[in-house]
Parts: C-alpha cells; sequence; structure tokens
C-alpha cells in the first residue's frame, strides 16, 4: 500500500485539498481525492485499508538531548588576613623554663648516716679515712652536702669523703700545686682540688695524708 501511494506522488497525482499523508523517513506524502480517483483508489473499503496503514505508522520522533547547565567549582575563599598580623614576625617559641634542683633532703645532716650505709667490703676504708682526718683537724666541723661527709674551717672545706661501690675517695681542696704528690697517688686536674681513691684499707698512706691534711687546713685558715 505504501508504494502504491508512493507511485501516486511521483506521478503527480496532487489535488487542491489534501486527503491523505504520511510520513516515509524524512519525506512527508500527501495525496489528493482526485489522484485516488485516476488510479481507481477511490473506493471505500480501499480508503479504510489505507487510512489503517498509514495510522499505523507514526513518524519516529527524537527528544532532544537536554544539556546539563554547566557548573563552575568556585574556588574556597581564603580568610583575609587580618591587618593587624601583616607586617609583623612570628612569635619565637619561648624556651622551656628549666627547673632548678633544690638542696638534698639530708643536706646539713649528721655523718654518722653515711658511714652506716656504706657497703661492708668499702666500710673499713671509710672509717679509717674518717678517724685519720677527725685526729688531724679536731675543731673542723662535719655535714652531710651533696651526699657525702664534708669538713669545713671557717666555713671553707678542707676534705670530704666520697662512697662508691667499690671504692671510696679522700677528697682534698686546694688549687693546683697544693698537695706534694711524688709517688702518682692524687687523681684529677681540677682547679679546686684532687682525689685519692682507695679500693682496700692497706693501700691508705697514712703519713701522706696527715701531710695532706696539714696543707688543706693551712688554706682553709
Amino acid at each position: 500500500m505504501r508504494c502504491a501511494l508512493e507511485r501516486v506522488a511521483e506521478a503527480g497525482g496532487w489535488a487542491k485539498s489534501p486527503l491523505l499523508c504520511y510520513r516515509r523517513g524524512p519525506t512527508t506524502v500527501v495525496i489528493g481525492w482526485d489522484a485516488l480517483v485516476a488510479f481507481g483508489l477511490a473506493h471505500p473499503g480501499v480508503f479504510a485499508i489505507m487510512s489503517a496503514a498509514i495510522s499505523t505508522t507514526k513518524p519516529a520522533t527524537k527528544k532532544p538531548a537536554t544539556k546539563k547547565p554547566a557548573t563552575k567549582k568556585l574556588a574556597a575563599a581564603k580568610p583575609a588576613a587580618s591587618k593587624a598580623s601583616v607586617g609583623k614576625k612570628p612569635l619565637a617559641p619561648k624556651p622551656a623554663a628549666t627547673k632548678k634542683m633544690g638542696p638534698r633532703a639530708d643536706f646539713g645532716a649528721p655523718i654518722d648516716t653515711f658511714f652506716a650505709k656504706q657497703p661492708a667490703s668499702t666500710r673499713p676504708i671509710a672509717d679509717a679515712l674518717r678517724e685519720l682526718i677527725e685526729a688531724a683537724v679536731p675543731k673542723a666541723t662535719a655535714s652531710l652536702k651533696w651526699g657525702m661527709p664534708v669538713y669545713e674551717l671557717n666555713g671553707k672545706m678542707v676534705c670530704a669523703i666520697g662512697g662508691h661501690k667499690a671504692h671510696v675517695n679522700l677528697l682534698l681542696s686546694g688549687p693546683p700545686g697544693s698537695f706534694a704528690d711524688p709517688k702518682g697517688l692524687l687523681i684529677g686536674e681540677g682547679k679546686t682540688g684532687k682525689h685519692l681513691k682507695l679500693t682496700a684499707v692497706a693501700q691508705l698512706p697514712r703519713a701522706q695524708v696527715r701531710a695532706w691534711l696539714k696543707v688543706a687546713v693551712a688554706l682553709a685558715s
């Protein structure tokens, strides 16, 4: 039926008032009543069939593509610097506060507790030095300072006894060159004194210690 209508259109059978029209692809065909009469198609039955065939052919309609509006991402606005902060240098971090060490709890306490706490291996050495010092400097005052017995005259240190796990030290107060030491028994190069290191009572040079104590007393007087 569609081919017959196309032939009618090609033959130029058009009327002033169109009767039927249909679309085949991009082409729209309009058929007049006179053309149907000329080709012997002006019959009610033919007209009904043509109408049904043409009505079933619906033009394909395309939905226009909808474009989504382009959205621009707005950059996050940076907070404006305050006028007070412009041109100012960042503050330097404050140094951590240092804690000052307070005096020991036993500072100025009697010296007996020191000797009582000494190990059995070094206690005889500490007792022997105590006897020598108290005999050579009877007027000296003794008290615990920095955890060890310190002997003083006129508020000045004469000597001290330092206890360790395996040895005992006799500390002598005085500037360099004050104490004669021909055998090289004294240790230390400090400006305030030297010390004698003992690991046994048999190592104690008693006569030499007495001589050194006399010099220390003279320096403190």
